[in-house]
């Protein structure tokens, strides 16, 4: 398949219900089933309307886990359901979840004799809503499953699936041994692909501690030796993952640049203490892949944002000077930067205008699309220290509309 593909990203929802039994939930969410969906205040109602005013489409969904909170049934159901309701609205054929700890009774399995037992009920079919027989099984089975829907294959690993044998294994992700070995050995039988995304619930590496107050001790065990071999076969990939809530788009610590980026989804719906993600908002994502792009220069998107906040609804997530814990909207990823030589390259293309419009920049070298936010401002600085070429923004987006020639002396 080629041309543009649209996965759209909604993670850790947290749908809970105010009879469920738990009295903490409401003050942990903003979707509380039971209660009256109020415009502005209710991030899934929120998000329909957005879509339909905006004519919001895509072709993949794709969910890395907690959609509940801790497990409640009811709220389970209606979270699944939830989910489907969003990718039937944004048109999309494919829906792939990754199972989170707040989806299967991580810390107490006294109320069901086998902790999956819920999420392998779920209609329609859970992780993966076309997923043959086989691939289901495997998930259980072996902890994970590989489809290719839309020209992207995907492999959606379960990062609980040691959280059974009781003990603190509730606390963080893990993936064995075996498990990197199995998938290692399923993805040279299928052979090679233009992208793949691996969608997961826990991070394979640490984050950067937001408060020395909270120390992250939560990531996936055996995550950096799974990152190595996604990194050793030579494919584009993506890691998408949640849990932390705060949303992060970086590259793995690899030893070369084949090493995968690292997306954090953060919480589409989930309270964000203030103390702990001061300046973040809960966010939703459509990843823009060009895959007629990606087949001749290898991974690269963009990912299109949006913010939600109470009293505010969805907006598209302006640029914010400093703020951590959040991703802009028209956030590049995939091109590394070779910082000289990147700024050298515009700079010279065009010497002699005296102004130049961003959109002429991109259209010259497409890469420029393709480069975190971070990467984006340290070329722009570059441009103006040493190519005299200062960059215009109006406030409204990450990108300059235009670079400006500064006059001679």
């Amino acid at each position: 398949m080629t041309g543009i593909v649209k996965v759209a990203v909604l993670s850790d929802l947290h749908f809970a219900s105010s009879e469920g039994g738990e009295k903490e939930a409401p003050k942990e969410t903003h979707v509380i089933l039971n209660q009256q969906v109020v415009p502005k205040q209710h991030p899934y109602g929120d998000l329909l309307r957005l879509i339909e005013v905006e004519n919001l489409t895509a072709d993949i969904v794709l969910c890395p886990g907690d959609i509940t909170y801790q497990a409640e049934q009811a709220a389970l159901k209606a979270a699944w359901t939830a989910v489907n309701d969003i990718a039937s609205k944004l048109g999309a054929d494919h829906v792939i979840a990754a199972t989170g700890n707040h989806d299967i009774m991580s810390r107490d399995a006294s109320t069901s004799p086998e902790i999956w037992e819920q999420l392998k009920q779920l209609r329609p079919k859970y992780p993966y809503t076309k997923a043959t027989l086989e691939q289901q099984l495997y998930y259980w089975a072996e902890h994970f499953l590989v489809a290719d829907a839309c020209g992207v294959r995907f492999v959606a690993l379960n990062t609980c699936n040691c959280h059974a044998r009781g003990k603190d294994e509730y606390l963080h992700g893990r993936v064995t041994d075996y498990t990197i070995s199995q998938i290692e050995d399923v993805l040279t039988q299928q052979g090679k692909r233009d992208f793949n995304i691996l969608l997961c619930h826990h991070h394979p590496m640490k984050h950067p501690d937001l408060s020395q107050s909270f120390p992250d001790y939560s990531e996936m065990r055996q995550g950096a030796k799974l990152l190595s071999m996604l990194e050793s076969t030579g494919e584009p990939w993506v890691v998408i993952h949640g849990h932390k809530h705060s949303p992060r788009l970086d590259y793995a610590n690899g030893e070369s640049t084949d090493a995968p980026v690292i997306f954090s989804a953060g919480s589409f719906s989930a309270v964000l203490s203030p103390k702990y993600f001061a300046g973040t908002s809960n966010q939703f994502y459509i990843l823009e892949l060009d895959l007629e792009y990606i087949a001749k220069y290898g991974k690269a998107g963009v990912v299109h944002a949006w913010d939600w906040q109470e009293g505010h609804g969805w907006q598209v997530a302006p640029p914010k000077a400093g703020t951590k814990g959040r991703i802009p909207n028209r956030a590049g990823f995939g091109h590394k930067v070779n910082l000289s030589y990147d700024a050298l390259s515009v700079a010279q293309k065009f010497s002699g205008e005296r102004r130049v419009a961003w959109a002429s920049v991109e259209q010259e070298f497409p890469w420029i699309r393709y480069v975190t936010p971070a990467d984006l401002e340290r070329i722009v600085r570059r441009l103006k220290s040493h190519h005299k070429l200062d960059a215009i923004k109006d406030g409204s987006s990450i990108h300059p509309y235009e670079l400006l020639q500064e006059p001679t002396p």
